[in-house]
C-alpha cells in the first residue's frame, strides 16, 4: 500500500500577527527532521500558498513534494487543500492529513497503519481534551478509492465548503462530508478525549482488538497505551 502525509502551509491574518519566520523555521525543521524516521515508507506533500513561500525555504528531499498553489485568503478552504491528493495523486492508496508544526509521532503512525489494515474508509484521531470535533483536520485519513467512488473530484468536494476564516469550520465540513453513513469509519480515541456520544467506548479502554459498534464506527480500544 502506498500512502502520503498531506499538509498545507499558508499565511492568514492570525499567522501574520502571531508567527514570525523563526516560528516556522523552528517547527518545520523539526517536522522534516523526524518525518523519515517515523514514516520511512511514506511521502510528504506540502500544499504551499504562493504568498507564503518567502516565509520558509523547503529543502529538496526524495520523499517531499511541494506543490505551489493559489488559495483564497480563507482558512476553511486553505485547510481543505490537505485532502486534495485523494483525487490529484491517485497513486496513493491512502492519504493522511497533518499539521506542519506538529512533530510526527510513532504512536500516530501506528494508528494510521492500523487503519490501513482495517479495510475502513475514513480515519480520525481524537487524543486530547482539545479535540472536540468528530474529525480533526490534521489527524484524519482516507482510503482514496473509497472516497473517489462517492465524490468524483476535489472541486465537487469543496463546492459547498463555507468561506469562513476560522479553523473550526474545516472540521465541521469534514464531519458533514465524511462522518456519514456512506462511509465506514475508524476512530482512535485517547484517554480523556471527547467521545462524541459514543458511550460504548468506555468499556473498550483496555481492549486490544477492534470492536464494531452500532453506529458503524469502530473504536481501536486501548490506544491510549500504545507507544
Amino acid at each position: 500500500m502506498k500512502y502520503c502525509i498531506s499538509t498545507v502551509f499558508f499565511i492568514n491574518n492570525t499567522a501574520r500577527r502571531q508567527r514570525t519566520s523563526d516560528y516556522f523555521t523552528k517547527h518545520f525543521d523539526r517536522f522534516f527532521e523526524v518525518f523519515p524516521k517515523v514514516y520511512p515508507d511514506a511521502d510528504c506533500i506540502v500544499h504551499l500558498q504562493s504568498m507564503a513561500k518567502h516565509k520558509y525555504s523547503f529543502t529538496e528531499r526524495p520523499w517531499l513534494k511541494v506543490i505551489e498553489t493559489r488559495m483564497p485568503n480563507c482558512m476553511s478552504i486553505q485547510k481543505l487543500q490537505r485532502e486534495k491528493p485523494i483525487w490529484a495523486n491517485p497513486e496513493y492508496d491512502y492519504v493522511f492529513t497533518s499539521d506542519l508544526d506538529a512533530v510526527p509521532c510513532p504512536r500516530v503512525a501506528q494508528a494510521q497503519l492500523d487503519f490501513m489494515e482495517s479495510g475502513y474508509d475514513i480515519h480520525t484521531i481524537r487524543d486530547t481534551t482539545n479535540h472536540q470535533q468528530h474529525m480533526m483536520g490534521g489527524l484524519s485519513g482516507f482510503h482514496s478509492v473509497a472516497v473517489r467512488q462517492k465524490i468524483r473530484n476535489f472541486y465537487e468536494y469543496i463546492f459547498s465548503a463555507p468561506l469562513v476564516d476560522d479553523m473550526e469550520y474545516e472540521q465541521f465540513y469534514m464531519r458533514d462530508v465524511f462522518w456519514t453513513p456512506q462511509f465506514t469509519k475508524l476512530a482512535h480515541i485517547g484517554q480523556g478525549a471527547p467521545k462524541q456520544g459514543e458511550d460504548e467506548t468506555r468499556k473498550l479502554k483496555r481492549s486490544k482488538r477492534l470492536v464494531k459498534l452500532d453506529r458503524s464506527i469502530t473504536i481501536a480500544g486501548g490506544w491510549e497505551n500504545m507507544e
